[in-house]
Order: structure tokens, then sequence, then C-alpha cells
């Protein structure tokens, strides 16, 4: 990257002050992403084409997920949870093809009622880790066409590795400083990526639910955003999809996703505010500082693509100063090999 970044012994300061420590200059060199290894980090699951050996070494570890009346598969689900529970008669498992299929059902909603049952079971067994409870949040599984395929429970996305479908939104208002960036610290009390930084929004969508409606819902949960504010001034910018090789909570296994991004300009008087627990603090940053941290790796993974995809629309990254951009667009939006919206 040739974009000079801001002294690291500022970004120190900054990391010292939110420990409440005395500031403390680097003994050692921090070793920095470039924007390449950003993409990649978030875009890591191997391409079949193009990388068939890593390829078939994760597949040996996975079923495939697949509903009867459709060629593609739907996600991958891990062998050994195919193993050890014993499926309902409206399953059928073909070890030789590798496959798991739901075979009953004829629309959505009787998918759903027999998924739902066994998934109610998987629970009941105590035999599937991932799956200790459910948590009656359905979201959508969609084929090319958009047309509603069947709803999940969200707590059994991980396990059957279907495509999550969310929403991202950064958020800056105009200080006496210049631009500012509404930028959340997550609670330390997570799961998954305590403490690192975040976007100023983002969730998962409800079934039946739009993205720009899932954004107005989140925004008021997680930054306690007026839902009229957001709804009249939140800006599109793009759609991106990706396949992480690790699941949605940073741990082995992998999870494809589709997020909608957007971005907003609040007011002075529109301050977000932690409201769900989910946020320990939002902090102000220039673009600068921004991408300073995000180089530094202090960013939750998937929020990179949406920062990187930002940085792409403002024209910060672009083909004169960044000579993988081809290879990083290509990154921010795979062409997933299951059936999505």
């Amino acid at each position: 990257m040739s974009r000079a970044l801001p002294p690291l012994s500022s970004r120190l300061v900054r990391i010292s002050q939110h420990l409440g420590k005395k500031p403390v200059m680097a003994t050692r060199k921090i070793s920095r992403k470039s924007y390449l290894d950003l993409a990649r980090g978030v875009d890591a699951f191997p391409y079949q084409q193009y990388e068939p050996e890593a390829y078939e070494s994760f597949a040996r570890l996975y079923y495939k997920f697949k509903i009867g009346g459709f060629s593609q598969s739907f996600g991958l689900l891990p062998a050994k949870a195919v193993d050890v529970f014993k499926w309902p008669e409206c399953w059928v498992v073909d070890h030789s093809s590798r496959t798991l299929t739901l075979s009953q059902g004829k629309d959505a909603n009787q998918r759903s009622e027999f998924f739902g049952e066994t998934l109610e079971l998987m629970v009941k067994s105590g035999k599937i880790p991932t799956l200790k409870k459910l948590r009656k949040e359905m979201v959508p599984t969609y084929k090319a066409s958009g047309e509603l395929v069947l709803n999940i429970d969200r707590a059994a996305c991980i396990l059957f590795g279907t495509v999550a479908h969310g929403v991202q939104m950064l958020a800056y208002t105009q200080t006496s400083q210049g631009l500012k960036y509404w930028v959340p610290r997550r609670a330390q009390s997570r799961e998954s990526y305590p403490g690192m930084l975040d976007t100023c929004v983002g969730g998962a969508l409800n079934s039946g639910e739009s993205p720009l409606d899932c954004l107005v819902r989140e925004a008021g949960e997680e930054a306690s955003l007026p839902e009229d504010y957001v709804r009249a001034n939140a800006k599109p910018y793009s759609v991106l999809s990706y396949h992480m090789n690790t699941d949605g909570n940073g741990n082995e296994g992998h999870q494809p996703e589709v997020q909608y991004v957007y971005h907003i300009k609040l007011s002075p008087e529109v301050v977000p505010t932690p409201l769900d627990g989910e946020v320990e603090k939002f902090e102000q940053m220039s673009l600068d500082e921004v991408q300073d941290a995000l180089v530094n790796g202090e960013f939750k993974t998937n929020c990179s693509s949406t920062w990187l995809a930002y940085l792409i629309m403002l024209g910060k990254i672009n083909a004169e100063n960044e000579k993988d951009l081809l290879t990083i667009s290509c990154h921010l939006h795979r062409r997933l090999d299951f059936l999505i919206r």
C-alpha cells in the first residue's frame, strides 16, 4: 500500500488510554496487514476451482446439506454430527455421496416444520455440542430466484453451514476536527471477538425481514438510534459475499455470508449509545485512525470487508495506490457455492 499511515505512537497512546495505563512505546515491530491480507482473511474458505486440494481436504470433514427437489447444496454439515445423531425419517443420509437431504415437505412451511422438529430432537439428544439450545429466531434460506425455501432457527445456521444474511452500517458525524466515525468496541462479555472494534450497527436478517427493516431494528437495539432518522438517512453502498474458514463465532468451521452494507451521516445531536449490552462504548475515530486499526487487526474479522468496500467507494483504495485492487474486490464479492437470494 502506498497510503501513508498515522504514526504508530499515536495509536499506542489511544490504546493505552483505553486500558487506563500510561502510554508505552513499542519495543518490537507490530505486524501490519495489507488490504489484501484483510480481504483474504474474511474470504478464506478454499475455492474448489482454484484450490482443489485444499478444498477436498476440508470437504472430507463435511456432508453437503441438501433439500429434496433442488440440485444444489444449501450448506455443509460436520461429518461427526451426521454420525452421532439418529436422523428422523424425513432425512436421507447418503454416505457414498456424503450428502444429508431433507426429503419431506412440499413448501417452505412444511420443510421448516420438519426441520424444526429435527432441531428439537438434536437439542434433547445432547450429542451436538454446537446446538445446546434454540434461539427461537428464524432466519431465511433462499433459492437463487429469491424464493424462500426454508426457515432455520438461527442457532442451527453454524451447524448446517447455511448462508447467513445480514446488515452492517458505518456511521459518522461532522466535528470541529473534521469527519469522525462512530466505532463501537465490543463488550468483553461477548462470546465472539470480545473487546474488538466493530461496525456501528450490524445483525442478522430475520425471516420475512428486508435489509432496511433489519437495519432499522438493529440500529435501535444496538445503538439507540431513532427509527425514523435511520430509515430516512441510511444509504446503501454495496452488497458483499464471502466464505469464511471459521464459523460465525470465530471458531473452527466455516461460514458463508451475504452482507447488505450502509453508511449514515448523523447530526451532532444524534449520538450512538449502547443499549443491549453487546457494546462496551462507542469511540469517535478519524478515517486515518480507522484505516490504521484495520491494518493492525483491531476489527472483528468480517467487519474488515465492510470497511474495505467503503474505502473503495470513497476512492481511498483505488487502482493507482493498490496493485491488488481487483483481487480484493473479488474477495468481497464471491460467487458462493450455495443457493442464495
